[in-house]
């Protein structure tokens, strides 16, 4: 129910990339749609695991395999860069919320 990988890089739109893929997801026992925590220093934040941005409202945080087969995190309408405020480098934890 845990995935903890760092942040490889952010792209020109503030969407995160992680140095995981899909396949630490579907180990946790995570995939679409699961709500998970995504945690970051002593912050958390609500987000949903998807395949698109459609699959979370505007303003939305999303998990999803990116072009380059990495996990990344975005902001449907907006920037997960602003939004978590992670860093390349930084660890980041995505966690199930349970039921």
């Amino acid at each position: 129910g845990r995935v903890e990988a760092l942040v490889a890089g952010r792209d020109r739109f503030g969407n995160l990339a992680l140095w995981a893929g899909p396949g630490e997801l579907e180990r946790a026992r995570m995939a679409p749609p699961d709500r998970v925590w995504v945690l970051v220093g002593d912050r958390r934040h609500r987000a949903a695991v998807g395949a698109t941005f459609a699959d979370v409202p505007r303003g939305g945080l999303l998990v999803y395999p990116d072009s380059h087969g990495l996990l990344a995190l975005a902001v449907n309408g907006g920037s997960a860069l602003e939004r978590v405020a992670a860093a390349p480098g930084e660890v980041v934890a995505l966690e199930a919320m349970g039921p």
